[in-house]
């Protein structure tokens, strides 16, 4: 749905690793410094929330971080439903949780 939008925010998206959903924000995890600021830049976070909620019928926020562990481990303080969003995403859409240290 995103690439209907915008064809650079779904390749962004897809260099991405959702690492977990806190508090209705979900957590990508980019590999480097460059692809967190692209994603940071350009209204990419708010189509990307905006489809979200589309899709969920629930405003999502989008926190990116940068995550180099390749892990299948969720951090210990993020819960995953396995039939929420980030569950569907793993399942469904080819996604991989990853280990990462939260953003301060």
């Amino acid at each position: 749905m995103v690439g209907k939008h915008n064809p650079r925010t779904e390749g962004l998206l897809n260099t991405s690793k959702v690492v977990g959903l806190k508090d209705n924000t979900l957590i990508l995890g980019f590999s480097s410094d460059t692809l967190k600021d692209m994603m940071d830049k350009g209204g990419n976070l708010t189509l990307t929330a905006d489809i979200l909620e589309e899709v969920f019928g629930t405003p999502i926020n989008v926190n990116c971080i940068v995550s180099t562990h390749e892990s299948s481990a969720v951090p210990e303080d993020i819960e995953i439903d396995n039939d929420g969003m980030v569950g569907t995403a793993t399942r469904d859409l080819g996604g991989k949780i990853t280990k990462a240290k939260e953003a301060d």
